[in-house]
């Protein structure tokens, strides 16, 4: 039977930071056998929705819930496997490639809490809001809108991040946070990790992967050593104050030197998040 796994070279492009349901990865197997992907660069590596765990922090260090209040722990079942953002007290934003094809009733949100297996408040998922362009070949509007069944109580550790008017400058530097893993291909703490990096130009970013969506936003340095990785999907970069600038999409690894990471414009979205949730800031 042939695998999904050693499908993952014919896809081009960054490759998404999370987990992602049979159904998406089935349609990207599709487009893929049928030709339809387009190569970024002759040194890109190859794009998959990733059927792995979902990143982690690299190059950050522990935190606190109360240091980066908007952050969220998504669980399929038991399992931790991708991050979200709080932008009100019953919704959550997170990437579309985490959720695509799976049922809401099979997801929990923990907020409040620095860990991932106990603390906090935890939240049934009642409905999945995908953006209509999201797709996997290339990946593109990586967004998805979470239902909560009851509203989450406000405090110290739970508080919502206020959305981007506009896409930060390059340089702007933005504080990621999540579960994800501490190096490419390594173990995922329970513990919440921070790392900061700044924001990079489009045509930098570009030079690197290949044309982005629109929708795209990249961060990291150039020497790398700092990014998001697998299970950071869905979780947030904002800037120090709080303000939702993206939402952790994908990569090329994780904190490789001249590949930054790819993160959801959250700017970009703002309009579509407010015509589904009322949510004006």
């Amino acid at each position: 039977m042939l695998s999904l796994w050693s499908l993952w070279p014919l896809w081009h492009g960054p490759r998404a930071r999370g987990r992602t349901s049979a159904l998406t990865l089935a349609g990207a197997v599709l487009l893929t056998l049928l030709g339809t992907t387009t190569p970024a660069t002759a040194t890109a590596p190859a794009t998959v929705i990733d059927p792995g765990p979902g990143t982690t922090i690299v190059g950050g260090g522990n935190t606190t819930v109360d240091k980066v209040p908007y952050t969220v722990s998504l669980r399929r079942g038991s399992t931790p496997f991708c991050g979200a953002a709080i932008v009100g007290v019953g919704w959550l934003l997170t990437a579309a490639h985490c959720v695509h094809g799976t049922p809401p009733d099979a997801l929990t949100a923990r907020a409040g809490s620095t860990y991932t297996t106990s603390g906090g408040t935890t939240r049934r998922i009642t409905r999945i809001i995908t953006h209509p362009g999201f797709g996997a070949a290339p990946l593109r509007d990586d967004v998805a809108l979470l239902r909560l069944a009851e509203p989450l109580p406000l405090g110290p550790s739970i508080r919502r991040a206020p959305l981007a008017a506009v896409t930060p400058p390059a340089g702007t530097t933005v504080r990621v946070s999540g579960w994800g893993a501490l190096s490419e291909g390594g173990p995922s703490p329970a513990h919440l990790q921070s790392v900061e990096v700044p924001t990079v130009a489009r045509a930098d970013c570009e030079r690197a992967y290949g044309p982005l969506a629109p929708g795209a936003l990249c961060a990291g340095l150039p020497q790398g050593g700092k990014d998001a990785c697998q299970g950071d999907s869905g979780g947030p970069a904002a800037t120090p104050a709080g303000v939702l600038v993206g939402i952790v999409s994908s990569g090329y690894g994780c904190a490789r030197p001249g590949y930054p990471g790819v993160y959801s414009d959250v700017a970009r979205y703002r309009a579509w998040v407010s015509g589904h949730t009322g949510i004006t800031r």
